[in-house]
């Protein structure tokens, strides 16, 4: 501890985490560190596994900013991996966790066996000794990882890991971008004289495509959306060879956030970009010079696998069902285990709870219309969208100035909100009046929401399925999250396979997120139980709507279940398909 202290406090890097005091007592070292809001890398890659191209380049380019740094000071920091590189609220990386950081002389190479085991090089294991060299392998795994979804050298036993980074057997997929292969095949030279210095690495041709200044937030669940205009990227660099989309002369350089001018210039279909998302109701809020594209045609949701999409970057399938299945998997596993009863008025602690896997998006607002035109929402960050009868579906972003149009077939149209194309002037229409409507009856005007760079590259989940029962609504995005909004209580329940977690919204706002092995582990209240049942029941009900291939409402069957926990249900809402219904904030 003594060393992480000394070498960590004085160390001042913009993608280095900062060590701001430190005091002790008899029994602990307290250390005062920067805040990274946005979790880390390791958060991300369970939510997205794979990540696109320029975002694993602008990643990656300030994980190697940060150690040419540290390189710059004779500092090795032997422990780089995923969850050790921090995002702060702008979506900077910020590296971490100086505990197994060294100092070394020139010449010198030491000799202890440490590290994470998938990101170990093989001096290391060999116990050859090693420098500097063992920190260029761990930025090749973690950009490997980036781009590929799992770590280069990933088995199901250390023993077989470690026989991989050993004998430096792993694979590239043939379909990779050559830059990105060439430079993690030179970070990952089994011989550490082989491999890049740090200053190397960050002058190879992969680093000169294209690299967005900033990520927008919605990243951390859904790939962005990279603006395909001419206008608006930097001018390339030529690079033989090279699959990126575009390039920029100064590194990190990225393309000016100006307004939309692809006005209907359809992407892929949004399902290949995705990893592996009567009455009215409201949830608690939250604490691209000219350029070659391929368009993917859409497919058939059977013929959906792993893709290459048109920056370059590998994306993880999603599946027909959006993540369904495993949630169901997941949530059968815990239900169907003998789970110690806690009683209600005994909540689970502080320390039992997962705050980094509370979901990046929810629904906080909705508005059923269904016997004429669909069901409106407003997520968490105030976005709008609108599942439409035909199963297209709308969404303007939080500042109220993008369109997102997607079709039938998962073709994504973007718009300016002043400018929509006049076939879509109703639908706007619609947008708009269930927006007004929102803001007016069901939640007070939050504060207001200021544009940050990267803002123009969100994508946002949309409304997959859904369909109420006498005790609750029941909602599914297309980033894998399953909510449920319980009528009687109105508490919340938002599930996410991909972190495999559950979070409950009480109705004063108040969120708590577990791990379900937490909650097989330390138990759950009987109504906790009672509800994960009850979901496991509407999972069943989804999965056997996605077997039509159809997004939308999902019509309920004959016998419609109804949630009960001895407690009396108020479900059944009085008056018109536009009625609000109040929650307490």
């Amino acid at each position: 501890m003594a060393q992480e202290v000394s070498i960590h406090r004085n160390l001042r890097h913009e993608n280095v985490v900062r060590l701001f005091s430190f005091f002790e007592d008899s029994k602990n070292v307290y250390i005062t560190l920067e805040l990274c809001a946005r979790r880390s890398l390791m958060e991300l890659h369970k939510r997205r596994k794979a990540v696109t191209d320029p975002e694993a380049r602008y990643f990656t380019m300030q994980v190697c900013k940060a150690v040419d740094y540290l390189h710059d000071k004779r500092i090795i920091h032997r422990d780089l991996k995923l969850g050790n590189l921090f995002l702060n609220e702008e979506m900077m990386v910020k590296i971490g966790d100086f505990g197994l950081a060294t100092t070394v002389d020139e010449g010198e190479r030491k000799k202890t066996l440490c590290g994470t085991p998938n990101y170990i090089a093989p001096e290391v294991l060999e116990k050859r000794g090693h420098s500097f060299e063992v920190d260029i392998w761990a930025i090749g795994c973690i950009l490997y990882t980036l781009l590929f979804g799992k770590p280069p050298f990933e088995t199901e036993s250390l023993k077989d890991t470690y026989a991989r980074i050993k004998s430096n057997h792993y694979r590239i997929p043939t379909d990779a971008p050559p830059e990105s292969a060439a430079l993690i095949r030179w970070f990952l030279a089994p011989e550490p004289s082989h491999r890049p210095s740090i200053k190397k690495a960050i002058e190879h041709a992969y680093f000169h495509g294209f690299t967005p200044r900033r990520l927008p937030v919605s990243c951390l669940s859904m790939p962005p959306k990279f603006n395909m205009d001419t206008s608006i990227m930097q001018p390339p660099i030529p690079t033989p060879k090279s699959t990126v989309i575009g390039a920029s002369p100064q590194r990190g350089s990225g393309w000016q956030p100006t307004s939309i001018h692809n006005q209907g210039h359809p992407m892929a279909p949004i399902l290949e970009h995705i990893p592996m998302a009567h009455k009215a109701h409201n949830a608690a809020p939250s604490t691209s010079s000219t350029v070659s594209l391929q368009i993917h045609p859409p497919r058939p949701l059977s013929q959906q696998g792993s893709t290459v999409n048109s920056l370059g970057g590998r994306i993880a399938p999603s599946g027909a069902d959006f993540h369904l299945g495993e949630m169901h998997h997941q949530v059968l596993q815990l239900i169907n285990h003998k789970i110690p009863e806690r009683p209600e008025t005994i909540m689970l602690s502080e320390d039992e709870q997962s705050p980094e896997a509370v979901p990046v998006f929810w629904i906080a607002k909705w508005v059923d219309y269904s016997d004429k035109y669909g069901i409106g929402y407003t997520l968490c960050d105030n976005s709008v969208g609108v599942l439409f009868n035909d199963n297209t579906k709308l969404v303007l972003d939080e500042m109220g100035t993008q369109l997102t149009y997607i079709e039938k077939n998962g073709i994504e149209l973007y718009y300016n909100m002043n400018d929509p194309p006049q076939e879509l002037h109703k639908k706007v229409t619609l947008l708009n009046y269930f927006r007004s409507y929102m803001n007016e009856h069901l939640i007070k005007a939050g504060q207001l929401v200021q544009r940050r760079d990267g803002d123009e590259m969100a994508r946002l989940p949309v409304l997959q399925f859904w369909f109420r029962t006498k005790s609750a609504m029941v909602l599914h995005l297309t980033n894998g999250t399953l909510q449920i909004n319980f009528f009687h209580d109105h508490i919340k329940m938002v599930i996410c396979p991909l972190m495999q977690a559950v979070t409950f919204i009480d109705q004063d706002g108040a969120v708590r997120t577990y791990k379900l092995i937490d909650l097989q582990r330390n138990g759950c209240s009987k109504s906790q139980l009672a509800r994960l049942r009850y979901a496991s029941t509407m999972i069943d009900r989804l999965l056997k709507q996605c077997g039509t291939g159809q997004g939308g409402r999902v019509l309920p069957p004959n016998n419609n279940p109804s949630f009960n926990f001895n407690q009396p249900s108020t479900s059944n809402f009085p008056g018109t398909p536009m009625q609000a219904q109040f929650v307490p904030r």
